[in-house]
């Protein structure tokens, strides 16, 4: 696949969106956080919506034409191009001090994902990906030298070790356990009480 240097320039831009994200959320993360519950009876707190809210100003300066769908204010704009903002994936973690949360930022393209970041700032960790450009993993310091990641060589299912962060039951899940070498992921780290 050829490599669309627009596509570049917007993985560029997601990336300083994940930075900004995540100084803002480590700002409140350090501090202490106030929660809300919403209708739904989720939580999201001061910090989820100021990371929104920083965002879409620094979209509608940069790509005034690209529509926005966020999780805390829903969706703005028409456009063949969406960005899509989750401030703080993670919010139960988040609020109890547990460093499992992240930001989230993506592009999308006729409906298609064509870049990704996510971060884990409590824990100084970046990914990121584009079509065309590749999936990267690095440290959140300036300077730190990113690491190419691949996909995986093992061809059969029963090589692979797998892991899912879910509490839900689902049977096709009790399969891939069955199936693979199941890794147990760290429980606590999304408990919802």
């Amino acid at each position: 696949m050829i490599a669309d240097q627009s596509l570049r320039e917007d993985l560029d831009l997601a990336r300083q969106l994940a930075s900004l994200a995540s100084e803002i959320a480590l700002h409140h993360f350090e501090r202490g956080v106030h929660v809300d519950t919403t209708p739904d009876g989720t939580p999201v707190t001061v910090a989820d919506r100021e990371i929104e809210r920083a965002l879409v100003e620094t979209l509608a300066r940069l790509r005034p034409g690209d529509a926005i769908t966020g999780e805390e204010f829903g969706a703005r704009g028409v456009s063949s191009r969406r960005w899509l903002l989750d401030p703080i994936d993670g919010t139960f973690n988040f609020v109890r001090g547990n460093t499992e949360w992240g930001t989230h930022v993506a592009l999308a393209l006729e409906n298609q994902i064509v870049v990704g970041v996510i971060t884990r700032p409590a824990q100084g960790l970046s990914w990121w990906a584009s079509r065309g450009w590749g999936a990267y993993r690095s440290e959140l310091l300036p300077g730190s030298t990113p690491a190419r990641l691949s996909v995986s060589t093992r061809g059969e299912l029963r090589e692979s070790r797998v892991t899912i962060w879910t509490k839900e039951v689902d049977p096709a899940i009790d399969s891939l356990r069955r199936q693979a070498r199941w890794v147990e992921p760290n429980l606590d780290a999304i408990s919802a009480d």
